[in-house]
């Protein structure tokens, strides 16, 4: 099994809900990506695609999304960010290759690879497109903001971290009922305790 994700993330996701993905029906994706950038490389749901799932793509940078309705046309691709509400919004630009974003104040942001962008409340993404099996979360930092807004339970979550928001996601942790299941060098990877 190659694996895509910067390391190994897809492959441990896999090892965690494989005995949950004959269960997938039709009306539920098998995975979300919040933050796709790009469709393949370092990306922790192309496995899957690989593999004949498919899921829900949220991707604000308007570069990005020529690229990934080609490489993943079988995917619902949102032209947009997830946040906690609608609203509209603007995205910076970061780096090479995609090299992240994040949602600005256009109040006091200069206009220099900065773009409109809309954002979707994740609960409204889930009730529009159903709970999947798993969801990547690569959101410069937004991303307990987004697992805190959540009512919905996911039963398996990697989400980006750096030591600055390590004692909120373990706050995040023990009030929520996941544990964590695999630590990388920039992902943790969460599951439900006791979900079967």
């Amino acid at each position: 099994m190659e694996s895509h994700s910067a390391k190994k993330e897809d492959v441990l996701i896999y090892e965690l809900i494989k005995h949950k993905l004959d269960k997938i029906y039709t009306d539920n994706p098998c995975y979300y990506d919040v933050g796709v950038n790009d469709p393949i490389i370092y990306n922790n749901t192309y496995l899957f695609y690989q593999l004949g799932f498919r899921g829900v793509l949220i991707e604000p940078l308007p570069f990005c999304h020529e690229n990934i309705e080609k490489t993943r046309p079988n995917d619902v691709l949102v032209k947009g960010a997830a946040g906690t509400t609608n609203e509209s919004g603007r995205i910076k630009k970061r780096g090479s290759h995609g090299g992240g974003s994040y949602i600005t104040d256009p109040k006091w942001l200069g206009t220099k690879n900065c773009y409109p962008c809309q954002i979707y409340g994740i609960n409204e993404l889930i009730e529009q497109h159903g709970v999947p099996l798993f969801m990547s979360i690569d959101v410069e930092g937004m991303e307990l903001l987004i697992l805190n807004a959540m009512k919905k339970k996911v039963p398996c979550i990697c989400l980006e971290h750096d030591k600055a928001n390590a004692g909120d996601l373990l706050k995040y942790i023990q009030t929520t009922g996941y544990e964590i299941a695999h630590v990388t060098r920039d992902n943790v990877i969460l599951t439900l305790k006791n979900a079967k």
